[in-house]
């Protein structure tokens, strides 16, 4: 069998990128769903905490991102570098809206939010990015522009287990077919739009 190193062995069936405030057990259950069905590891960032620089690789390694949408998750710098990450690496994205919980993503305020991410975002969250050579319009650009256009699943922990079971199956059928939309060829049209 060829080595996991290799540049064209994909080492994880999904990474699963989420605010762990919001919605580590979702994240853990979903991970112990995917992994029989999918016959891959799928990622989980508290599994290896050891060296939290190699996100971004695990990203890259990885089939698609699922991006588990809760309220707060787009404020989480580490969660807009695996996001962004993957739209560099045209890692296909999926989202995974959380309706069991007090922590409901909001579609619209969400693409307000990437849209004008330089002045929503809190201060230290900004500085971090920045300090991580990510360029704030780049980001807002790439985000708004590729997330409120992907494909969105959902998960509530409150439904029955042949729901879930549905569900689950739902996004490993996404998980098969997902493509990364494409981002449009002139960011300065895009802010100019944004400004008006």
């Amino acid at each position: 069998p060829p080595s996991v190193s290799s540049p064209d062995v994909l080492r994880f069936g999904c990474f699963l990128s989420h605010y762990k405030v919001e919605a580590a057990s979702e994240a853990r259950w979903l991970q112990q769903q995917l992994e029989p069905l999918l016959g891959q590891r799928c990622f989980l960032d508290s599994d290896d905490l050891r060296d939290l620089s190699r996100l971004r690789d695990h990203v890259r390694e990885s089939s698609c991102l699922l991006f588990l949408q809760t309220r707060a998750v787009l404020t989480r710098p580490w969660c807009l570098v695996e996001l962004l990450t993957a739209i560099d690496s045209k890692v296909p994205i999926i989202g995974v809206k959380i309706l069991s919980g007090a922590y409901q993503y909001d579609f619209d305020a969400a693409r307000n939010f990437m849209t004008h991410l330089e002045t929503q975002l809190e201060t230290p969250a900004r500085e971090q990015l920045v300090a991580f050579g990510i360029d704030l319009i780049d980001a807002a650009f790439k985000l708004s522009n590729t997330l409120p256009h992907i494909v969105s699943a959902s998960i509530n922990m409150n439904e029955s287990r042949t729901v879930l079971s549905a569900h689950v199956d739902d996004i490993v059928s996404a998980i098969g077919r997902a493509t990364l939309p494409e981002l449009p060829v002139d960011c300065e049209a895009w802010l100019a739009a944004r400004g008006a």
